[in-house]
């Protein structure tokens, strides 16, 4: 059993690096006890604590994770789903509306050539999602879609695709946890690599797939048809 001295947080050694191993493999022990894994440490969980207990029957359940957020007692939960599923139609539809604005005035000097191979290039094949990750606030029927990140295949890596966090629950770590989420199932299906691509003007996303370990590569899959785009691989352990 993991044990803890007085302090409150202390980083990963060889006794914290074992109960991490502990935690990992016992979600259902991990989420009765007073601490938690977050970036290296396990830190002292704020009390009071409402924990979330997952169905363990719900279908398409990749799993329950536990987030450092900016409500102390609010917890999200990662989960797979169709890629038809109206809660993520409903995302991406948000992120549609948000890069349309986003790009709106690069969209406008766009010929129409150059419009239609973007276009193509950012056309997705429901066939092709080999996974589809929602992240819920809440528990239940009461649950809210709050994030959505999809993987489809590129070679012998994995593309991550629409990675995006509803407004009201950004700088939360939503982003983090389907981060952490497709590398997960990435590294289940013994995939080495992940690649994605963004554009020059997310650059807070940019900034969280650097922080993460994503570098900088050539354009990929046509994506050298968008101006100023940027593409990223991560190697995975």
């Amino acid at each position: 059993m993991c044990s803890k001295n007085a302090s409150d947080s202390i980083p990963l050694g060889k006794r914290a690096a074992s109960c991490a191993a502990i935690i990992r493999a016992t979600p259902g022990v991990f989420n009765k006890l007073p601490y938690v894994l977050t970036t290296g440490q396990l830190t002292r969980r704020p009390r009071p604590f409402f924990g979330h207990q997952p169905d363990a029957a719900a279908r398409g359940r990749v799993s329950s994770i536990l987030v450092p957020v900016s409500s102390p007692t609010a917890p999200f939960t990662a989960t797979t789903v169709q890629w038809d599923d109206p809660r993520a139609q409903t995302l991406r539809s948000a992120m549609d509306d948000e890069m349309s604005a986003l790009y709106a005035e690069r969209s406008a000097s766009a010929g129409a050539e150059t419009a239609r191979k973007m276009s193509d290039v950012f056309h997705i094949n429901a066939a092709d999602i080999m996974a589809t990750i929602l992240v819920l606030d809440g528990d239940g029927a009461d649950a809210t879609a709050v994030g959505h990140a999809a993987l489809r295949p590129f070679e012998d890596s994995l593309e991550v695709k629409r990675v995006f966090v509803a407004a009201s629950h950004r700088r939360r770590g939503i982003s983090s946890l389907l981060l952490a989420e497709v590398e997960g199932l990435a590294r289940a299906r013994g995939v080495k690599r992940i690649v994605l691509q963004t554009g020059d003007l997310q650059v807070e996303a940019i900034a969280l797939y650097e922080r993460r370990g994503y570098r900088d590569i050539p354009p990929f899959r046509g994506y050298e048809v968008v101006a100023n785009g940027r593409c990223f691989e991560k190697f995975l352990d």
